[in-house]
């Protein structure tokens, strides 16, 4: 039986999901533990999905899907995904959304980071 650690005793990844990341910008989203891994799959032409896990237990799941320029990624955000709370438009171009979806972080990560919301219950747009 393994005690539960109180530091990052594993190294901070380079990669997240196939996508290059600087390694400070993680580390406050990473919980304590003694490894991490990850599972990516891909859903559908354009659709991804990663688990990230620390010590077998996940933490983190990232999810990217690409619609055809005509497509409002934060109207989709309002109107599709209805656990996607405090959505708001990111880089490259404001052609991206990012959000929260607060039950699947870590217990670490939800006192550290995680900002008080309401979740969203609106029709879409």
């Amino acid at each position: 039986m393994t005690a539960c650690s109180e530091s990052q005793d594993y190294p901070v990844p380079q990669e997240v999901c196939g996508t290059a990341v600087e390694g400070s910008p993680t580390v406050p989203l990473l919980p304590p533990g003694e490894s991490i891994d990850e599972e990516y799959r891909v859903r559908e032409a354009g659709s991804e999905t990663c688990w990230i896990t620390v010590d077998r237990r996940r933490v983190m799941i990232l999810c990217k899907d690409r619609h055809p320029d005509e497509v409002d990624p934060l109207k989709l955000a309002h109107g599709v995904v209805h656990q996607l709370a405090n959505p708001e438009a990111v880089d490259p171009g404001d052609r991206a959304a990012l959000g929260d979806l607060y039950q699947d972080l870590s217990e670490h990560a939800r006192k550290t980071y995680a900002l008080p919301h309401q979740p969203f219950t609106g029709s879409g747009a």
